[in-house]
């Protein structure tokens, strides 16, 4: 691998020539004699994955076709984005003379080095076909297979597949199909007998099905060892200086990850600062016309791995546009907001690049995707088309005006990471960059707050604000958080906190977690403080202050009234739990906290809120659904 700064621009340069294949991206080389061959290859792969997403199992259709998905979709698209066009463009950009970025954010652990290592391994790795022995779990076999309902004649759709790929034993395909496949030696062709689970399409569920399978061979890989000789062998081959030993190959690592991460954080630091009033229609044009290209040769690409029917607008919609002209559009902008960007701080700067700067980066593409010899640099361009070119340029301006930008960074404390916080003894300071899920009543000049950043929960004790403040802290801000770690009763939260609003665009909403599987397992306590739900859970008796039982009280122990905290008793596989409606975050006039007053002994629920810990689980709803 030479040493280059990898593709930001969205489209990723996607239909002729899909990135730049280094080591830490492809597991081994792709040397096709024509470029349409590594463009066919990946693009078939992202179809295989589409299509492993639209089906239940790998030999199953899809759940809907063509015309059922376009139906489903009705307008629930995303809206359409509105474009602005002049002849030359405009845009603003904010000052970029200080650029601040976390200390942490560059911060490069062993872990990283190892991995990094690892792929350069995985990469040298030797892969042997084996045509003999008997198929074992485990194996990376290949395989032919043809399943015919019992009753038929002709294979039903989407069961049939030449050379697919499967680990036996991994689950991939329907229950009874790989047990069966294990123990038949490789080149033979036998069938099997399996039945399609109830819950499954409509067109299979329970049926009973015969498959021929061929065995072809398996694939054993065999990984190099991290010596000093391999040291030496693959730095000549692959990167940009010669190393000796292990010791210099994990500091060049280093470095490398290093740089990546401050470019990764410069480029995350001033994206925000371009404002564009118009964009240049030509350009614009240009790059929605590209983006069309690409959404045209995938749906050719699906259609060759067995999904028919699909159209750009389809497969657009399938990204949560309208339509292609939508998807075409927001994308054409994405990119134009980075490109705008880049040539406005190259004029500030002074910076270019030169035809020979451009052509040794398409030379290094060409290398990259084993195509050295097939074309020329001046052929590749030619087929790769204008606004592959344009990218290129402005790939290449980008590494320059990175670098340029290193002397505008000033380095500031960075924010803490969920393991980070997760480690701190209990009473130690913490900083962190959070996004408020969820808030409590604001009350004396503070008010409770259920926090997320993207890798876990926090819940924010009494967090000092004014009332003004309170209002903005809508779910999905992003906000800075000071305060200390704290525990009370098994939830830990943040004390004694002080916040900062980041108007930096950012917003996050944390997915909820389905947590059912995980009700009374050590393993749910994991998930404190994050936005769950639970399904399937029977109603049990609580008894109130008089002794008699309710399905709900007022308070924990039936002593309060109209407006107080709802607790309500639940079960699952026999155990029992309670849960809360806490009125300060879900009051007397909320859905939530009326469904649960109208509950009865025995109704069966879904529900969904907060993961609280008091002495155990003691999740604070926020939805009840009677089922």
């Amino acid at each position: 691998m030479k040493k280059t700064i990898a593709l930001l621009l969205s489209l990723l340069l996607s239909v002729l020539l899909i990135g730049s294949l280094t080591f830490a991206e492809e597991s081994g080389e792709i040397a096709p004699e024509e470029i349409a061959e590594a463009a066919e290859e990946t693009a078939e792969t992202a179809a295989q994955e589409t299509a492993e997403v639209l089906e239940e199992d790998a030999v199953e259709v899809p759940e809907e076709t063509a015309d059922d998905l376009a139906d489903s979709l009705g307008d629930s698209a995303a809206v359409a984005a509105e474009v602005n066009l002049s002849a030359e463009g405009e845009v603003e950009v904010d000052d970029y003379s200080v650029i601040e970025i976390p200390e942490n954010a560059v911060q490069v652990t062993d872990e990283e080095i190892d991995s990094y290592i690892n792929s350069m391994l995985n990469y040298s790795a030797v892969s042997e076909q084996i045509a003999e022995g008997t198929a074992e779990e485990g194996d990376a076999a290949n395989i032919d297979f043809s399943g015919v309902l019992e009753g038929e004649e002709e294979p039903f759709a989407g069961g049939t597949a030449q050379g697919y790929e499967i680990t036996l034993g991994s689950g991939m395909f329907i229950p009874g199909f790989e047990e069966q496949v294990i123990g038949h030696a490789y080149g033979e062709t036998f069938d099997i007998n399996v039945t399609f689970p109830e819950e499954y399409t409509e067109e299979l569920a329970g049926k009973n099905a015969i498959f021929t399978i061929t065995l072809n061979y398996k694939t054993v890989t065999t990984i190099p060892e991290l010596t000093d000789e391999f040291v030496q062998e693959f730095s000549a081959a692959q990167l940009d200086t010669q190393l000796q030993t292990v010791e210099e190959l994990r500091e060049y690592t280093r470095d490398y990850l290093y740089r990546n991460k401050l470019y990764d954080a410069i480029f995350s630091a001033i994206g925000p600062k371009i404002h564009v009033v118009t964009y240049p229609e030509d350009l614009f044009e240009l790059l929605k016309a590209y983006n069309l290209e690409s959404l045209e040769y995938y749906v050719s690409m699906y259609a060759a791995s067995g999904l028919e029917g699909y159209d750009a607008d389809m497969i657009a919609q399938i990204s949560g546009f309208a339509s292609a002209d939508d998807y075409c559009n927001q994308y054409a902008m994405n990119d134009l907001n980075t490109i705008l960007l880049i040539d406005k701080i190259a004029k500030d700067k002074g910076i270019e690049i030169t035809d020979e700067e451009l052509d040794s980066y398409v030379s290094g593409m060409i290398d990259a995707n084993g195509l050295t010899g097939v074309y020329t640099v001046e052929e590749f361009k030619e087929i790769s088309g204008e606004a592959w070119v344009t990218i290129a340029k402005y790939n290449v301006l980008l590494s320059k005006v990175l670098e340029s930008l290193e002397e505008n960074v000033v380095f500031v404390e960075g924010s803490m990471s969920y393991a980070d916080f997760q480690s701190a003894e209990v009473d130690a300071e913490v900083s962190l960059d959070l996004y408020v899920q969820a808030t409590q009543n604001w009350y004396d000049g503070a008010m409770s707050v259920y926090a997320a950043d993207r890798d876990g929960g926090y819940f924010i004790y009494n967090l000092a604000c004014s009332e003004e403040d309170a209002q903005n802290l809508v779910p999905g801000t992003k906000i800075h958080v000071t305060g200390y770690k704290s525990e009370w009763s098994g939830e830990i939260e943040i004390a004694d906190a002080a916040f900062e609003i980041m108007d930096d665009g950012d917003t996050y909403v944390a997915s909820t977690i389905d947590a059912t599987a995980l009700l009374g397992t050590e393993e749910l306590v994991n998930l404190m403080n994050q936005k769950v739900s639970f399904a399937g859970l029977t109603v049990e008796a609580s008894q109130d202050a008089d002794g008699n039982e309710a399905a709900f009280l007022y308070n924990y122990d039936g002593s309060g009234t109209q407006g107080d905290d709802l607790y309500f008793n639940v079960s699952l596989n026999g155990t029992t739990y309670t849960f809360t409606v806490e009125s300060n975050l879900c009051g007397a006039d909320t859905e939530v906290y009326k469904a649960v007053k109208g509950l009865n002994v025995g109704d069966v629920i879904d529900a969904e809120g907060f993961l609280y810990w008091y002495n155990g689980a003691n999740p604070h709803i926020t939805s009840v659904t009677v089922k």
